[in-house]
């Protein structure tokens, strides 16, 4: 998605500036100068009160998450846990799935925080794209009714 977008606006794109690999790359990065560049970062990555004044240096700014929590952490554990997070697979249980789920449900919670902070609305994957689609990474469903 953020190639997509970057190419279609005609931005420098740039992923997970915030995260560990990436962090000492842009530790000195002005971002208040900086122009013509469309980030992705996870909520996670930094505190709330970071990315409430951090949004405040682009023109626009697109929250996404799932409607379909459980299994975002079904695919996140199994990528986590595999180092998969690119082929397509058939998703199995993995042992680190609880802790997954508390992340995504923390994930989300912050999420709605921030865009109740910034007066913006939370986009939803399910309704940017097919679930049911074949290019899907996952192979099988997610099993919501089931019990960790």
């Amino acid at each position: 998605m953020l190639a997509s977008l970057a190419k279609e606006y005609g931005l420098q794109p740039i992923h997970e500036p915030f995260e560990d690999v990436n962090i000492k790359e842009y530790q000195d990065y002005d971002w208040q100068a900086a122009d013509k560049i469309c980030v992705k970062t996870h909520i996670d990555h930094r505190d709330l009160t970071f990315y409430t004044e951090f949004v405040h240096h682009f023109e626009r700014v697109i929250l996404l998450s799932r409607k379909d929590l459980r299994g975002c952490a079904e695919s996140l554990a199994y990528a986590k846990f595999t180092g998969n997070y690119t082929e397509k697979y058939d998703w199995g249980k993995t042992p680190n799935l609880l802790g997954e789920i508390l992340l995504v449900q923390k994930m989300h919670e912050d999420l709605t925080r921030l865009a109740k902070q910034i007066g913006s609305e939370i986009s939803y994957y399910e309704d940017l794209y097919d679930p049911k689609s074949a290019e899907r990474l996952r192979g099988c469903d997610s099993g919501l009714s089931r019990l960790v």
